[in-house]
């Protein structure tokens, strides 16, 4: 997706959306800005009109928000650099995406202030403005940056054109969507010696019951078996077990058939009891995502493959050669190998120090360990790599795409990120100072902020069935003893001692249990009993033994976390002051109405 001008992620979001105060607070008035209705704040985003000043006409333009009309007219000039309506649309987008990242996006579309939004976007011109002054954007890490970026970018923009025409059929959805939403219910038998399951076959296959012969079984010994369980999903079973139920019917045996359970082999034998399909939109979502990247993967493929013919030639003899195991040159020797392993026409060719570097990438723990198949596969992938990004680049600027305005409006816009970013990193935060009285005078301010979680000491009991768990609740609720309770309630599952304990000896923060244990025990005191259905459909009774309220923690155990704050509160600072004084001295012309001001 593409990422709005100016405001985007990061930095320009951590400053530019935090709304600061002081002598940037006010957006100059510049010269020509004559319009005089003004914009009013808050307004629904659906059906908002600009009212937008023609600078070439003087002529005033009713441009809808939510429209692509009039994208390139400007709303703005600061220095002779124009901010356009395109602009404005993109931030207000970029507003969006924040909140859909952050959970917080409402139901309806947020209001939006656009003069204040467009003051931001005048600020963060001027700052990009001033890095560039500096030469900021010059320096090779930003270079280097934006470079990777360009080429990232142009490899998804022909992946999108490649995908667009790939779709899932009604057809193969509902093939794939009928396998993963089947469900059975098996009865089984797993034996560890496959002539004690070949017996158990022939006796059943004999007439005999399946019910006797595994109850045979198990009672000498010979096998383990499992009672008819719930259903379990298809797509969950061993690849032998789904092959087989393709072929049974509901009630049939199936043949005697070798899988591997926890690490360990077993012949299992099963009874097929029964089928369902259980429909939910969460899996047909699922179904449809899964096709749709396998066909989109097979489509890529199929295309590079195309390309590959059409436009590389491979030095076989060369690529072979290689050796980056430990009886190899090195490495840092073939890291510097300018030999060509790969001619891509149109394109530079493919070095064996581009090899390398994509062979370092894989591997970037050592590849000591690499020899004989194991490296051929290695040097083949990482040769496929090196070349397939090449192609899509190639491929993208012969279809255009880097002269597009998507893409280059994509690349502006994370170049003025970036850039930004130096800015702040190299001129204001370094003047940035965060003492201790800083931070306790935030702590006094904010100390309420700073509690501790609620602390529980709790025990529990285990219930295979709810009126179980609800007798023993009314039982400790009447007052009778917690130990008491344990030793004489009918219904309690048996304690697993290789399971973890649900509660701590000792007393343990609310916030570090599960989700649904905090829901159970939420606004509980001490001595109260609460119900929670836990997992495998046992049903648990908690007792709370202690409940410790949060407290005020100690300035001491809280600076740490506190630092942070106070540090980007006092960076909006350092960056509103030079935007003041760049504001000063900037030429800053205003065109949407009601941003004049």
């Amino acid at each position: 997706m593409q990422k709005t001008l100016f405001i985007a992620t990061g930095v320009l979001t951590a400053i530019l959306l935090a709304a600061p105060g002081g002598a940037a607070a006010e957006a100059a008035a510049g010269p020509g800005s004559a319009a005089t209705m003004e914009q009013k704040p808050g307004a629904p985003e659906q059906g908002m009109i600009m009212l937008v000043r023609d600078p070439r006409s003087a002529k005033q333009i009713r441009v809808p928000v939510m429209s692509t009309d009039s994208a390139d007219l400007a709303v703005a000039e600061v220095n002779s650099d124009r901010i356009t309506v395109k602009d404005l649309r993109d931030a207000i987008a970029g507003i969006h995406e924040e909140q859909d990242e952050t959970g917080k996006k409402a139901a309806q579309a947020p209001q939006v202030d656009l003069p204040k939004l467009l003051k931001r976007l005048i600020d963060a011109q001027l700052i990009y403005q001033e890095a560039q002054n500096i030469g900021l954007d010059e320096l090779p890490e930003v270079t280097n940056t934006i470079d990777v970026f360009r080429q990232v970018t142009l490899r998804n923009l022909v992946r999108e054109q490649i995908w667009k025409d790939v779709k899932v059929s009604d057809a193969e959805f509902d093939k794939a969507y009928r396998e993963s939403s089947r469900e059975v219910k098996t009865s089984s038998a797993f034996f560890e010696k496959e002539k004690d399951a070949k017996k158990a076959a022939g006796a059943i296959k004999a007439g005999k019951s399946f019910d006797d012969v595994v109850a045979k079984a198990v009672k000498s010994g010979a096998a383990k078996g499992t009672e008819t369980g719930s259903f379990t999903k298809v797509r969950e079973l061993d690849p032998v077990i789904i092959a087989a139920l393709d072929t049974m019917k509901i009630g049939a045996v199936s043949p005697v058939k070798k899988i591997n359970l926890r690490g360990k082999p077993y012949f299992v034998l099963f009874r097929y009891e029964a089928e369902q399909f259980v429909d939910t939109p969460e899996l047909k979502d699922q179904v449809r995502q899964s096709l749709l990247g396998e066909k989109r993967t097979k489509s890529l493929g199929d295309f590079l493959a195309s390309l590959n013919k059409k436009y590389v030639t491979f030095n076989t003899a060369l690529i072979e050669s290689l050796d980056y195991g430990p009886q190899g040159p090195g490495l840092e020797k073939l890291l510097e190998d300018q030999r060509v392993v790969a001619e891509i026409r149109g394109d530079k060719p493919v070095t064996v120090a581009d090899l390398s570097d994509g062979m370092q990438e894989r591997f970037f723990h050592g590849m000591k360990s690499l020899a004989g198949p194991k490296l051929i596969k290695a040097r083949r992938d990482a040769l496929e790599s090196v070349v397939q990004k090449r192609l899509l680049v190639l491929e993208a600027k012969n279809r255009g795409i880097d002269q597009s305005a998507e893409y280059l409006d994509m690349v502006r816009s994370y170049t003025r990120d970036i850039v930004f970013g130096q800015f702040v990193q190299r001129v204001l935060a370094p003047s940035v100072k965060v003492t201790e009285e800083d931070l306790r005078a935030y702590y006094r301010d904010h100390r309420k902020e700073y509690l501790s979680p609620p602390q529980v000491k709790a025990r529990s009991l285990i219930f295979s069935k709810k009126p179980d768990a609800l007798s023993a609740i009314e039982t400790l609720k009447k007052g009778s003893d917690f130990a008491w309770v344990k030793a004489n309630a009918p219904g309690q599952v048996a304690e697993n001692p290789d399971d973890e304990p649900p509660f701590p000896q000792d007393y343990v923060a609310l916030n570090s249990l599960a989700g649904d244990v905090q829901r159970a025990l939420e606004g509980a005191k001490s001595e109260d009993t609460r119900l929670y259905a836990g997992p495998g459909g046992q049903f648990y009774v908690l007792f709370v033994e202690d409940m410790v309220p949060p407290r005020e923690q100690p300035f001491e155990q809280v600076q740490e976390s506190i630092r942070p704050t106070v540090f980007y509160a006092k960076l909006n600072r350092a960056v509103d002051e030079w935007i003041g004084k760049l504001r000063a001295s900037a030429d800053i012309k205003v065109y949407l109405a009601g941003a004049e001001k």
